[in-house]
């Protein structure tokens, strides 16, 4: 028998080299199988979401849309709030808490520019119990007076942090140039006593007495009401035995609109 010639293969037509983007190659080397759905697309410009919805398309002609905002009425139940979200002629609409230093600087680099012209609650007792009563809130005292701003803080000394180097902050506070108001620590019994200590180590006594009547009634925007003994005013009294700022120094009397709610006598 004679062999048959085997058929002579067909030759394979040369196919172009595939050329892969920078991201099919990292694809490949991370073990992603899938194609990039974004590969050879331009990225979108500057100010476009490219996964945002499209926008509606409207039926007929086309209306144009008013340039001023009317904001919908407020319910009746709730009308009681808007004095905390409209800013009063009198008083405060925001108290912004500071616990460090660097939450003042926070606070200039991101509202600054919003002049929300807030009061200050100066968080003295410090950060974690291990260091209670250190705190470096000393160091915004310059720029916290050269803004003028009102303070609200507790009436105790403070240690600089990791050391039992004492700071009078509302003293340095009030030379500075800041509006000083005081709440008590805690124990309203020994509120007295506390401003009294201030006062021992150079805080000016008019200063004092203003910074726990007058100073927090106008921060609340309640100046014209009460705080100050003038006429026509709401006559919210506290009677004491002797000198405010003095040792033994207890309340007596206590006057609300005029009249009496408590009295040492009666108790």
């Amino acid at each position: 028998p004679v062999p048959r010639p085997r058929p002579r293969p067909r030759p394979v037509p040369k196919r172009a080299p595939v050329v892969k983007t920078p991201e099919q190659i990292v694809a490949e080397q991370l073990g992603h199988e899938h194609e990039d759905p974004n590969a050879g697309k331009e990225p979108a410009a500057v100010g476009i979401d490219p996964f945002a919805p499209p926008a509606p398309r409207r039926r007929g002609a086309k209306k144009p849309l008013s340039k001023t905002f009317l904001p919908p009425k407020t319910p009746a139940r709730a009308e009681i709030f808007m004095v905390f979200v409209k800013k009063p002629a009198d008083g405060l609409r925001v108290i912004l808490e500071l616990k460090k230093a660097s939450d003042f600087v926070h606070y200039e680099d991101g509202f600054k520019a919003r002049k929300l012209d807030p009061a200050f609650f100066l968080d003295t007792s410090g950060m974690g119990w291990r260091n209670r009563g250190e705190t470096d809130l000393f160091r915004i005292a310059g720029k916290l007076g050269k803004a003028e701003a009102s303070v609200l803080l507790r009436p105790a000394l403070t240690y600089e942090p990791y050391t039992r180097t004492r700071r009078n902050i509302p003293q340095e506070l009030a030379t500075a140039g800041c509006k000083v108001a005081f709440v008590p620590s805690g124990n309203l019994d020994m509120f007295l006593g506390e401003v009294a200590s201030l006062v021992r180590l150079g805080f000016d006594r008019t200063a004092a007495i203003q910074a726990m009547t007058s100073r927090p009634a106008e921060m609340l925007g309640l100046g014209a009401e009460i705080g100050t003994l003038k006429k026509g005013l709401r006559g919210d009294l506290t009677f004491l035995n002797g000198d405010p700022f003095a040792p033994g120094t207890r309340v007596t009397r206590v006057l609300l609109g005029g009249e009496q709610v408590w009295s040492e006598e009666d108790k």
